[in-house]
């Protein structure tokens, strides 16, 4: 790759993120996540299943076994963990977007 395609790539991701930004700044003024305090989105998983009250990614592979609040208004099952004075909280949660089993995991921590 030639430095002027590595300059073009740098710049678009520079815009993509403050894309992200922004979209991430829109959900947070609806109050969206605000029990969340720090998080960001990681990657997306496709395919996935429910099953049980269990989150199976498309190979079939435990990714959460929590999934109580695959009801709510957004979807979602996590991985929690509780810091050492137990005062805090730390996680992944899978958010469910669509009905085709894809989702979204975001790392928080509050």
């Amino acid at each position: 790759m030639k430095a002027k395609e590595v300059l073009k790539k740098i710049y678009r991701m520079a815009k993509l993120k403050e894309e992200y930004e922004k979209i991430k700044a829109e959900i947070c003024e609806d109050g969206w996540f605000d029990d969340l305090g720090v998080w960001d989105t990681f990657g997306v998983m496709k395919s996935c299943k429910v099953q049980n009250g269990t989150l199976y990614d498309s190979d079939g592979n435990e990714v959460s076994d929590d999934c109580r609040c695959m009801d709510e208004p957004i979807p979602y099952a996590v991985n929690q963990s509780v810091g050492f004075c137990g005062d805090d909280f730390y996680g992944t949660m899978y958010i469910a977007t669509d009905d085709k089993g894809t989702f979204v995991a975001v790392d928080y921590s509050c």
